[in-house]
């Protein structure tokens, strides 16, 4: 199979995956949101602040160096297995003894006995760090997806049974754990590799150099994203943490839809060609026209039908949400040029320069938080996270571009035709929404709102030529033809 079908066939895997996975998430989320009360929601978020940090550090950017790696021996990966087992039951420890910490922090003393079932996920995701980067770098994304699919099917199911039967925010830990769970025993079956009773710390020296670029960094843009739950938490409260949460999800939505489905095919796709800078450039900016047509109307579409979204996914308790996601969802936009160039870093195994740009970049969205929680008002944050994202937008994709010859006007100028119809688009949805649609039921409006938006979004596609769409149209015509003709002969 040639390099251009492998990657095809990946995206629609994993997007099949990442849309499914998150689907099924927001099917919960929206029976959860009427079992649960925001408050419960806002204790769970309180202690993933601080778990899902040290999630980071359980994998040490090892994950991303096996994919980057040409060339990994059995007993490197023997190795690079016992330790991250070995940091899974150290975080996990390091979490029991800081449960009290966490709860006197906050004020909340239920919070001792959430962190000490969701430390229990450390180990769990731990087993399956290793076979999953290597289903990732072996480009096996059927099976990728599939696991990822039936481990949140069984998530959700448990997380959905505790909440009937009234365990409250233990649901939301439930689910967590039994994800990891499911995940890392479907790698260890089906990745086709056992680890060994082997270590030579010497042999993965290497990759923990590599691994130490990524965490930094990693932990670094953590904590840059997470302060504002932080902040929240400790200054306005479970219930205000429970709103803000919640609309940070679904302003996420756009990156982890699509973004986060392509990450898991051109990392290790990049890394096969890292050594030819041409053409890794072409494939990033041809990837990039493809990313923007989808990503630029999802986050204009949350921002002018934030309403509607909120009352018809979580109902009309969650209104506070509303102005709230509609000033996250801007980030939706300048999230598209910025998330996918970590994909350079890594393939060109230059995360020393990601980390350094992490300490610049995440220090100034951390600094644009701080000054809106001055303020004591969640608007204020929010605007603060967003406007910091924005003076951040050029610089962040200059800096990894000069990795690959690329600058910032190139990925501007491959995807301003998207961002151009999505305007548009958002615009006529706007006047079609508070216009008329405003006055119906939210479930309605939304049914109506969304496929209207999009219709008229591909017919401004398909008038102005916009390059990354002919692209799609090509691909999506010769298969209905190879499947036509296929079902022709067999007949």
């Amino acid at each position: 199979m040639d390099f251009k079908t492998s990657v095809l066939r990946g995206i629609g895997w994993t997007t099949i995956a990442n849309i499914g996975s998150h689907l099924l998430s927001l099917a919960t989320t929206m029976v959860l949101a009427r079992l649960l009360m925001p408050a419960e929601f806002g204790l769970v978020a309180m202690v993933l602040v601080f778990t899902h940090f040290a999630k980071m550090l359980a994998d040490f950017g090892l994950a991303p160096a096996i994919v980057q790696a040409e060339d990994i021996s059995e007993e490197q990966l023997s190795s690079l297995f016992w330790l991250n087992l070995g940091l899974g039951f150290l975080l996990c420890g390091l979490a029991i003894l800081a449960a009290p910490l966490i709860a006197a922090f906050y004020g909340e003393s239920d919070l001792v006995a959430l962190t000490y079932g969701l430390a229990v996920v450390f180990v769990l995701g731990s087993l399956g760090i290793v076979p999953s980067a290597l289903i990732r770098k072996q480009m096996r994304f059927r099976l990728y997806s599939i696991i990822t699919l039936v481990s949140v099917v069984i998530a959700s199911a448990a997380a959905i049974g505790a909440a009937v039967y009234g365990l409250g925010p233990w649901a939301l830990v439930a689910e967590a754990m039994i994800r990891a769970m499911i995940a890392s025993g479907l790698y260890l079956a089906y990745g086709r590799w056992r680890p060994r009773m082997r270590f030579n710390f010497s042999s993965i020296v290497p990759m923990l150099r590599y691994g130490a670029g990524y965490v930094g960094y990693q932990i670094i843009n953590y904590w840059a994203k997470h302060i504002d739950n932080l902040l929240v938490g400790k200054l306005l409260g479970s219930d205000a943490l429970g709103f803000y949460n919640e609309a940070y999800k679904i302003m996420r939505m756009p990156v982890t839809e699509v973004i986060g489905s392509l990450t898991g095919v051109m990392f290790p796709a990049l890394s096969s060609i890292q050594n030819d800078i041409e053409r890794c450039k072409q494939v990033y900016l041809t990837t990039m026209s493809l990313v923007s047509l989808a990503t630029f109307p999802m986050a204009i579409g949350i921002l002018v039908l934030a309403e509607p979204l909120i009352l018809t996914f979580l109902g009309s308790q969650w209104m506070p949400a509303v102005p709230i996601l509609q000033i996250l969802a801007i980030t939706g936009v300048s999230s598209t040029f910025s998330n996918p160039t970590g994909w350079i870093y890594q393939s060109q195994g230059r995360t020393d320069i990601m980390f350094w740009w992490g300490l610049g970049g995440s220090g100034t969205l951390i600094v644009g938080i701080v000054i809106g929680a001055f303020f004591m008002d969640l608007h204020a944050i929010a605007a603060g996270y967003t406007i910091a994202h924005l003076l951040l937008l050029v610089p962040s994709v200059m800096i990894p571009g000069r990795l690959i010859g690329m600058g910032f006007l190139e990925v501007f100028a491959a995807t301003r035709g998207a961002l151009a119809c999505a305007v548009a688009m958002g615009l006529m949805l706007a006047g079609l929404y508070y216009g008329a649609l405003h006055t119906l039921p939210a479930p309605a409006a939304v049914a109506i709102a969304i496929p209207t938006g999009l219709a008229f979004y591909i017919v401004l596609l398909r008038v102005f030529g916009i390059e990354g769409w002919t692209e799609v149209s090509r691909f999506l015509w010769s298969q209905w033809k190879k499947f036509t003709t296929t079902s022709e002969d067999d007949e």
